[in-house]
């Protein structure tokens, strides 16, 4: 198996649920609790994400060839598929070039499109983390939150800090292989694909992260696509309205 994963749940339909940039499958605790009923889950951290390998290479094409293989060697295909940010572009370009693989696609807070420069100071702030010279873990988050400023966002970064047997620290992801891959995940292959199966975007009322100027281009890639707007809900939907993401994935069944 290519990618590490947890699963959890006892429905009958198979659920695959992709994070996104920084993050693990650790981070679909609350969602996967709440569509454990309707749904058996499957959260896999992303190659240089968690426990899962790493590669120098991180473009849309090869995540999506992991999760062709991953649905493939557990023998779940056709799939559910849920994607945030960079696992819905992952979603996305799955449903583009496998679409026999999908029952359905859920995208959370994410556009097939390429966005402009943005996270290269939490990128820079992890890569530039001076991890030998911590020997607690409040120090780290002390050095996170001053140099960017806002304690949710070193906390969540930090949460890919673990503790060695020698008690120092190390990164669990590929801090290098994101920094040399930042434009590639900002963008999204073009092409003249689309997917006919059904498809559900979420995005959050708070977040620009998909426009109402972005819904011919979802129209063009996904002819059977639905938009809900979560209002008050910034670019972590799952997290902060996890029992309404949860009713509209249940809604696709």
């Amino acid at each position: 198996m290519n990618l590490a994963y947890k699963k959890s749940g006892t429905g009958q339909v198979p659920l695959v649920l992709l994070h996104g940039l920084f993050a693990s499958k650790e981070n679909f605790h609350g969602l996967s609790r709440k569509l454990s009923d309707d749904f058996t889950v499957y959260a896999p951290d992303l190659r240089n994400h968690g426990e899962s390998f790493h590669d120098p290479d991180m473009s849309y094409q090869v995540m999506a060839a992991d999760l062709a293989a991953f649905i493939e060697e557990t023998g779940i295909a056709p799939a559910m598929v849920f994607g945030h940010s960079v696992g819905g572009k992952t979603a996305m370009e799955l449903a583009l070039s496998r679409p026999e693989l999908l029952r359905a696609l859920v995208v959370e807070d994410i556009a097939p499109k390429r966005y402009p420069p943005r996270l290269e100071r939490e990128v820079r702030a992890l890569a530039e983390l001076p991890l030998g010279e911590f020997t607690q873990r409040s120090e780290a988050e002390q050095w996170m939150i001053k140099r960017l400023g806002n304690p949710a966002v070193a906390r969540f970064l930090l949460k890919n800090m673990v503790s060695e047997k020698d008690d120092g620290f190390s990164l669990r992801l590929n801090i290098e292989g994101i920094q040399n891959n930042l434009e590639k995940l900002l963008d999204f292959p073009q092409s003249s694909r689309s997917y006919h199966g059904r498809v559900l975007f979420i995005r959050g009322g708070a977040s620009d992260y998909i426009l109402d100027e972005d819904l011919p281009l979802l129209q063009g890639c996904f002819p059977d696509f639905r938009i809900e707007t979560l209002e008050g809900a910034s670019h972590w939907v799952h997290a902060e309205q996890s029992e309404n993401v949860a009713g509209l994935v249940r809604g696709l069944l």
